[in-house]
């Protein structure tokens, strides 16, 4: 169990980075004119998102081992929960983030097509960084 949290720490620590790194390279309109400079992106993200990877993704991960390891595709239950989670996080947030009533437009087609798309693909990245990860130590046991 060492070993898992181990490795999973050292996941998380690597999104850190590539979460930065990807959220600073996405051309974001209106979001994020206030920061000058791309170098000023990354470094507010690098920021923004640590509590949310360490905090949210990092139990889920450990969590996604725990289920998946039973059965045979385990690298596609894992996927699986990984991309689920991120759903329902994108799927509650309109909810805890609404300052007026919830109503037809706290769930706007744009949540769907922009943010959707990074949040899962910000979790497929997660699986794919722990992936190599498990790959990498199962070559270095051998």
């Amino acid at each position: 169990m060492k070993k898992v949290i181990k490795r999973k720490l050292l996941v998380t620590i690597c999104m850190v980075f590539i979460t930065s790194l990807y959220i600073s390279i996405i051309p974001w309109e209106g979001l994020l004119a206030g920061f000058g400079t791309r170098v000023s992106i990354f470094i507010a993200f690098l920021f923004f998102s640590s509590p949310f990877l360490f905090l949210y993704a990092l139990p889920v991960s450990i969590y996604s081992d725990f289920v998946s390891r039973s059965y045979r595709y385990r690298w596609l239950v894992s996927l699986l929960i990984h991309i689920g989670f991120s759903s329902i996080l994108l799927l509650i947030s309109p909810i805890l983030f609404s300052k007026e009533a919830i109503n037809y437009y706290t769930f706007d087609y744009k949540i769907f097509l922009y943010e959707y798309t990074y949040f899962n693909f910000i979790a497929f990245l997660y699986w794919l960084v722990d992936e190599f990860f498990i790959r990498l130590w199962d070559r270095r046991r051998k």
